[in-house]
């Protein structure tokens, strides 16, 4: 995306591919999560970001070791977007929370 401020400077933003979780590149077990865990299935190193309905972020975790448990026994219950940073790439997957 071109940005120009308003003293005519221009910048631009940063291009990261978006997947949905067509064809399985990330899922989340259990969904939907019934427990306090949940294992986004990522790898040491990645982020991943936790999205409410309201598009208020309930998580910013960086990924310590491949296929960690991510605590969500403080989340309401409801539908979430979880968000994985790897390699340049977001992928993004929904997952319900009852």
């Amino acid at each position: 995306m071109k940005i120009e401020d308003k003293n005519g400077n221009i910048s631009y933003s940063n291009i990261a591919k978006v997947y949905f979780d067509e064809g399985q590149i990330i899922s989340i077990m259990p969904n939907p999560v019934t427990a306090s865990n949940i294992i986004p299935r990522a790898k040491a190193n990645d982020r991943i970001k936790i999205i409410n309905a309201v598009g208020k972020i309930m998580m910013n975790k960086k990924i310590n070791y491949t296929n960690e448990p991510v605590s969500v026994l403080h989340f309401s219950s409801g539908v979430y977007i979880l968000q994985l940073y790897s390699n340049n790439s977001i992928i993004q997957t929904r997952f319900v929370k009852q």
